[in-house]
């Protein structure tokens, strides 16, 4: 990445600059000799102006008047003006170029160093890495924003200064237009991408903002759930810090507290410190390792965490998915050119905070370990991070299935402690290596975080976190709300609503593909000949060849002569034609309604299996490269063949072809072999998605 960094932000501009100085030597005889034109009148002017009759001498004795040899020198000017124009708009418009070229490079080595002494200074403490992290988020967005113009506007007057060379020293006829119209093009592409790519920084400028953070849920009154505020406030009172604001009730997250706005619904706006209780995770917990685990968020209200919380996990996060979001818009060559450096500096910034983010974040757990474990016990917090670990597959799998459709019911919580109770809960001791998330941030492994505390892993321990589910649904949270059956009601109303109309617009969508699809449901491709036809024509004339040396030389001067050694071409060139003697005499493979059939598959293989594909052209070999997803069955193939075999380490489909074309039909570019791809695979998708 760096080496991508480097190119981008300071070679880029460096080769910019250096072709803007190449342009300028192009006219600088051009332009000094204007220059002297125009001394050499000003000289006159200043003569006329002391003595309109001054008479001047040239070298060969002649002599003329100061006002004839100044009317003469106008008379050049204005018969040349045009042209002269040219020359002054290319030179400026040169300088202009290598200007913003070095700009650029200024502004790319400012950035850089800015992201080193950032990163630097961030790992000496916490409160340097928030000192940092905020200048950063006021001087980068300008500074990402500036070296994109500034490099887009020098490769803009490099294609001008080109425009009007060519403008000024071809035809305008023929093949000159449409090279003429072939540079406008380009220059009109750029001065666009400029602007989009303006219009696309406003992201950056977002990302660098802090925006509230959407949250699926109910906000709980003290009427609502005295048992819980009570509990919290008691909680709050042993770990050192006030009650929070808001206790959120939800079903999608696990516990994590943030002073970060929060949009609730997509409809209320939530501010100040807030605790998120998840009501399916504490159904299954017991009240110790419950006040375990809120302790442990209740923690990072303390000290300097409370900054942290508040100032940077929530908005850090944030900056990493709109970088994200804004490198994933860069795909073709001119958005890439503009682009890139910027988006480069975004992740080279990033990296460098990465190391000393991690390493704070892991403080900042350990020390919230210590204060759950301060309000009830190390083995209650170990055995809580062990058992939401264990019971997460699950809550993960039926809220997936709800979000699908597939699960029909008006109340989440039991469904899930039912399956725990038929299934039993997972051994403990498969998540020791796991490290839990929440919205705004990570934590350390399960494992360091335990023995941070000092807790032996032992069967006692593992056994505990593994305990089957023998308490009755609402029996951990009953005490906690005047209804804890309504609440997880209404929770569930609220999130099989918010399904079904996802569901009911992706319908309408995947429907509107279909209907819009231009994929017809058989498409047969083969390969093209040409490679058996070019070696059979080149072993032929090769051997034509040899036929008429033999008749001119004789048989025994050829095979004393060098021509002797055309044999070997000929064996070379009828070898290739034999290997490639039946490529291409039948189909290689087809889309058939949503299937890739071929004789090299035991069975047709569907395509909603093929998640991407790639497509690359090496000395007329076509490669297409068909991505398997993870955990589909791999596809049945009916032989060995190098030319179409699957790859089942790295779940990729490989098909090597000396060319393609429809059978029966035209051959086809990569470009138009890529849009039937597209075509093909988006079609057996939305139908795929649609039959589920």
């Amino acid at each position: 990445m760096k080496n991508k960094l480097l190119s981008w932000l300071l070679l880029l501009p460096l080769v910019l600059t250096a072709y803007g100085a190449f342009q300028y030597w192009r006219m600088s005889e051009e332009y000094q000799a204007y220059q002297y034109v125009l001394e050499e009148k000003e000289d006159l002017q200043r003569l006329i102006a002391d003595d309109p009759d001054t008479q001047i001498t040239f070298e060969d004795g002649e002599t003329a008047s100061a006002g004839e040899q100044l009317g003469m020198l106008n008379r050049e000017l204005n018969k040349y003006s045009s042209e002269i124009m040219l020359i002054v708009a290319r030179v400026d418009v040169s300088k202009a170029t290598m200007i913003t070229g070095v700009l650029s490079l200024i502004f790319g080595g400012m950035a850089i160093y800015l992201c080193i002494s950032s990163g630097r200074r961030a790992r000496r403490s916490r409160d340097e890495l928030l000192i940092v992290f905020a200048r950063c988020r006021k001087q980068l967005p300008f500074i990402l924003t500036g070296q994109m113009t500034l490099i887009g506007l020098s490769i803009l007057c490099a294609l001008v200064y080109e425009g009007m060379w060519f403008a000024g020293n071809f035809e305008m006829s023929g093949g000159g237009v449409k090279m003429m119209i072939f540079i406008l093009i380009s220059i009109l592409l750029i001065a666009s991408y400029i602007i989009k790519g303006l219009f696309k920084l406003r992201k950056s400028f977002a990302m660098f903002r802090s925006e509230p953070s959407s949250v699926i849920g109910h906000a709980v009154s003290r009427d609502e759930a005295p048992g819980l505020w009570q509990w919290v406030d008691e909680t709050a009172g042993k770990v050192g810090t006030a009650s929070p604001d808001h206790i959120i009730v939800g079903m999608t997250e696990c516990f994590y507290v943030t002073s970060h706005a929060i949009c609730l619904n997509d409809a209320q706006q939530i501010e100040g410190k807030t605790l998120y209780f998840p009501l399916l995770y504490s159904a299954l917990l017991n009240r110790e390792e419950a006040t375990a685990v809120i302790g442990h968020e209740l923690g990072h209200f303390t000290g300097e965490d409370t900054t942290y919380s508040l100032n940077f996990a929530p908005i850090y996060a944030g900056m990493s998915q709109s970088i994200s979001l804004v490198a994933d818009e860069v795909q073709d060559v001119y958005s890439q050119v503009i682009m890139s450096p910027s988006v480069y500096l975004g992740l080279f910034f990033l990296e460098q905070f990465d190391f000393a983010v991690s390493h704070w974040s892991r403080i900042r757990e350990l020390e919230a370990d210590k204060a759950g474990a301060a309000v009830s016990s190390p083995a209650a917090v170990s055995g809580s991070l062990l058992r939401i670990s264990a019971v997460s597959e699950v809550i993960y799998e039926t809220l997936a299935e709800l979000y699908d459709g597939t699960l029909q019911t008006d109340d989440l919580l039991p469904v899930v402690m039912n399956r725990l109770r038929e299934r039993g809960v997972p051994a403990a001791e498969a998540f020791l290596d796991d490290a839990t998330t929440h919205p705004s941030d990570t934590h350390p492994q399960t494992r360091a975080r335990i023995e941070a505390l000092s807790q032996e892993i032992d069967t006692e321990l593992l056994a505990a976190a593994s305990r089957e589910v023998q308490a009755q649904d609402y029996e951990n949270i009953s005490d906690l709300f005047t209804d804890a059956k309504a609440i997880s009601m209404m929770l569930t109303a609220s999130l099989s609503n918010e399904a079904t109309e996802h569901n009911t617009q992706r319908t309408e969508v995947l429907e509107t593909l279909l209907n819009e699809s231009t994929a017809a449901d058989e498409v047969v491709l083969g390969e093209r000949r040409k490679t058996f036809r070019t070696m059979f024509i080149l072993g032929a004339l090769t051997a034509a060849g040899m036929g008429i040396a033999a008749v001119n030389m004789g048989i025994s001067n050829l095979l004393d002569s060098p021509a002797v050694y055309a044999g070997w071409l000929l064996l070379l060139f009828w070898g290739v034609a034999f290997m490639y003697r039946n490529r291409g005499k039948t189909p290689l493979f087809s889309f058939r309604h949503g299937q890739l059939v071929s004789d090299n598959l035991a069975q047709a293989y569907p395509l909603h299996y093929i998640v991407d594909y790639d497509l690359s052209e090496t000395s007329g070999m076509v490669t297409v490269t068909l991505h398997v997803a993870d955990g589909a069955p791999a596809p049945a193939m009916a032989g060995k063949n190098r030319f179409f075999k699957f790859d089942a380490k790295k779940q990729k489909l490989l098909i090597m072809m000396g060319g393609v074309r429809l059978w029966e039909g035209k051959t086809l570019s990569l470009q138009e072999l890529s849009e039937l791809i597209h075509g093909q695979l988006q079609t057996a998708h939305a139908r795929h998605e649609l039959h589920r």
